[in-house]
């Protein structure tokens, strides 16, 4: 009786244990991996990529990225910008041309002046932040012009992702240099999700493991995980 209940819990232990060593092995190679990957922006690794990432993986994302794809790389290239930046409009958007929430629309989910400050056509007959090359030009023009002001990709992205003034507002609040994280944790903005849905699309997307079989034809709001 002894002997059964000794190796009931030895069982029991080394089950645990292999479990964390799994584990800690997966999210010791989605860290390896991301350093790997780092160019011009940064992605550290957080616990919450785990989820994301598996979330992502599973999701079926529209076909309009990969048919405009080349244009997105030329065009980031001309500006001679990270490519990576492709892949933020998972974050901000779903990747939906026809996204729609507040006074943000598109694919890039350009607020309205700032897309009227780019040169783009906005009133009741016509949008053209629907317009895929069109709002692609003037979101990275946008986005190109916030890093000239911050010198730093992540504080362009975040001030896009809200506004540059909730953005410039926090870190005057928050008193030193938050970690890029710190900005998720601390919910320090309004949009912090836009961190981990980018860092995961990039990651999956340099492993070539991004669905994109759906179609983009119906008017659907962003499922951010």
């Amino acid at each position: 009786m002894r002997f059964k209940v000794l190796f009931f819990f030895w069982s029991c232990f080394f089950c645990l244990a292999a479990n964390n060593c799994c584990v800690s092995s997966g999210k010791d190679s989605i860290a390896k991996e991301l350093k790997s990957m780092e160019k011009d922006i940064p992605l550290p690794y957080h616990l919450t990529l785990d989820k994301t990432v598996k979330q992502l993986a599973n999701k079926s994302l529209p076909k309009t990225f990969k048919m405009y794809e080349a244009f997105i790389d030329s065009a980031l290239l001309q500006r001679n910008m990270p490519l990576e930046i492709k892949y933020l409009p998972y974050a901000l958007s779903g990747m939906k041309t026809n996204y729609s929430k507040g006074d943000r629309c598109g694919y890039w989910a350009l607020p309205s002046l700032v897309g009227m400050h780019y040169g783009l056509l906005i009133d009741r007959n016509e949008d053209e932040r629907l317009q895929m090359e069109a709002s692609t030009l003037a979101a990275l023009d946008y986005l190109n012009d916030l890093n000239k002001k911050y010198n730093n990709w992540w504080y362009s992205i975040l001030a896009y992702a809200n506004s540059p003034t909730s953005l410039s507002h926090t870190l005057i609040h928050y008193g030193n240099e938050p970690a890029l994280w710190d900005f998720y944790e601390h919910r320090l903005l309004s949009n912090t999700q836009v961190i981990a849905d980018f860092i995961a699309c990039i990651y999956l997307g340099h492993q070539n493991r991004l669905n994109f079989t759906t179609s983009d034809n119906k008017k659907t709001k962003i499922d951010n995980q």
